[in-house]
């Protein structure tokens, strides 16, 4: 009998609920959640609780939201140093950059 071309084994931790050593698999399945999402987290470096955390996805899109619109300000803000320090007297430009006057 041929050894099947790919053969998979399982990856075994401690339940956080019950103490119990399972596979990441069944662990998955016991709490609702998806295989790859416990995969993903266990190859992370998480463990413990830290594998069965539900997942949000609304929490998940506000956090890039909120990384998108800081990113955004920065560039915004670079700009407005850069652009509105060309357009003041020389003597002027430091106080421009330290009180971060407004481009209007």
């Amino acid at each position: 009998m041929p050894k099947p071309a790919f053969r998979k084994h399982a990856i075994y931790v401690i339940d956080p609920t019950n103490g119990e050593k399972t596979s990441l698999s069944a662990l998955a399945k016991r709490h609702g959640l998806s295989t790859s999402l416990v995969n993903k987290r266990y190859h992370d470096g998480k463990q413990g609780a830290a594998l069965i955390e539900r997942y949000d996805r609304r929490l998940e899109a506000e956090q890039q939201r909120q990384q998108l619109s800081a990113r955004e300000a920065r560039i915004d803000r670079a700009f407005w140093v850069n652009t509105r320090g060309l357009a003041c007297p020389l003597k002027r430009l430091g106080d421009v950059v330290s009180r971060g006057e407004s481009f209007q």
